[in-house]
């Protein structure tokens, strides 16, 4: 499930699934380039995420339990340009 939403002078994206969802390690370790709690990838892809939403100003955090799912929150700043 994707959700977007404006609120006030920021964009919210907000991911959720219903998956495994991730143990405490991996939630604690997720934006740490390399590492990964699978056994492939390269553990890189929320540590690029992380770094450039930072660069936009912008936060992301991430709410995850075993058994339930995983929901990501993405805040970025938003202007409207225009009326």
């Amino acid at each position: 499930v994707v959700q977007a939403m404006s609120e006030g002078d920021w964009l919210s994206v907000v991911v959720k699934d219903h998956g495994e969802g991730m143990d405490r390690e991996t939630l604690e370790n997720v934006f740490i380039p390399f590492y990964t709690g699978r056994t492939s990838g390269t553990g890189l892809g929320m540590a690029i995420a992380k770094k450039i939403i930072e660069e936009h100003r912008g936060g992301i955090h991430i709410n995850s339990q075993r058994g339930i799912g995983t929901e990501i929150i993405i805040k970025l700043p938003y202007k409207q340009i225009g009326g």
